[in-house]
């Protein structure tokens, strides 16, 4: 690839499935491509093999995100409603995240 004038080493690692594959599984600088260029090759062939499963992730992403930040916005309103001080609704917080998280690791 290195020996390969810089326009042609991209085609070239797209024209053979196992140029790229070795291109991608290298360090950019071995391949002579610009960095920019060796990861978009790298995201493509990600996206290719495993484009059903990254959509999964990033549903699963979306979801926590949302639910967190859901969760913010309760803890906010309650922490508001309870009329405590700070320090000590967060200390209640806390155990409550502590059993249920020692609940969550024995089931």
């Amino acid at each position: 690839m290195r020996s390969l004038p810089p326009e042609q080493r991209f085609n070239a690692a797209l024209s053979d499935p196992a140029i790229l594959e070795a291109v991608i599984a290298a360090p950019a600088g071995l391949s002579g491509l610009p960095i920019e260029r060796h990861k978009a090759l790298a995201d493509d062939a990600l996206k290719e093999r495993y484009g059903e499963q990254l959509a999964e992730v990033s549903e699963v992403e979306e979801v926590y995100t949302t639910a967190s930040s859901a969760l913010g916005m309760a803890g906010g309103d309650l922490f508001k409603a309870s009329g405590m001080r700070k320090e000590h609704f967060d200390e209640l917080l806390g155990g409550l995240e502590r059993s249920v998280d020692s609940r969550r690791r024995a089931a």
